[in-house]
């Protein structure tokens, strides 16, 4: 009978990504076991390679506020909601970061494996349907969903990744904080009901 597991994948990923974020590209497999309290084997005979095991940490990375977002229709006024969100956007996007930057290690064949993951993990398409389903409750003028939520997440990524390149504070052009509010303000004169003219504004029901 096969030993029970003492430590689950879990706790392996969970530790990968621990040291990825504080070590990046310079991250070994050494530190990872270091850090979970096993061998270095146990991490070979779990993922096969290193590349695996970084690509396991990747996709098991998760994504806690697309699962909300369905729950945020129709909830509070429409843009805090959308600026609530893009804060958890870029939490998230913080952890992101330096597991994309281990991608500079990986061969062709598992760069392309990893970009549909990435696209996945974005969320663009949970984000277009948040946003489609408050232009149909009239909360947001009609636009494409898939272009706002691109849009949305293009100006957050951005922003997350110069941070991660450069994360001393006093060199990034606007704090986090004054960035979001910028981009919801900016948001808010192409998609605000409220700012569109009569002309411009969706019909109503009744």
């Amino acid at each position: 009978m096969a030993r029970p597991q003492s430590i689950s994948d879990e706790l392996l990923l969970d530790a990968t990504r621990a040291v990825i974020r504080e070590r990046g590209a310079s991250t070994t497999t050494a530190e990872i076991a270091e850090r979970a309290g096993v061998s270095e084997g146990t991490l070979f005979h779990r993922f096969g390679t290193k590349q695996k095991l970084y690509r396991a940490a990747l996709e098991s990375l998760p994504v806690p506020w697309a699962a909300t977002l369905e729950s945020r229709v129709g909830r509070g006024a429409v843009f805090d909601e959308l600026e609530s969100l893009a804060l958890d956007v870029l939490r998230f996007m913080d952890e992101l970061m330096p597991l994309l930057s281990l991608s500079a290690s990986m061969t062709e064949e598992q760069r392309a494996r990893s970009k549909g993951i990435e696209g996945k993990r974005f969320g663009e398409r949970a984000i277009a349907a948040y946003i489609e389903a408050e232009i149909r409750l009239g909360r947001l003028l009609p636009h494409d969903p898939e272009v706002v939520a691109l849009s949305f997440l293009g100006a957050l990524h951005s922003y997350a990744f110069n941070r991660y390149m450069q994360p001393d504070p006093r060199v990034l052009a606007l704090p986090e904080k004054t960035f979001v509010r910028g981009l919801i303000q900016l948001l808010r004169g192409g998609l605000d009901p409220a700012s569109a003219s009569p002309r411009k504004r969706p019909p109503t029901s009744g």
